[in-house]
């Protein structure tokens, strides 16, 4: 699902109440530090009882 700030978070629902349809749940969500995940976002997942954990800053080489 491609993240575009504000409107990732209608499909992020969505994708969780699909999940919760199967009998299934995200646990953990593994991303990067990127400003384009918002604070609506992560409280999104939080309310879902995900653990968001962020990856470590790369430089590129």
């Amino acid at each position: 699902m491609p993240v575009e700030g504000v409107l990732s978070v209608p499909g992020a629902k969505t994708s969780f109440m699909d999940l919760e349809d199967a009998s299934s749940r995200v646990r953990f969500l593994i991303r990067d530090s990127d400003l384009k995940y918002t604070a609506a976002f992560d409280a999104l997942l939080t309310d879902a009882a995900s653990t968001i954990v962020p990856t470590g800053i790369q430089m590129p080489g």
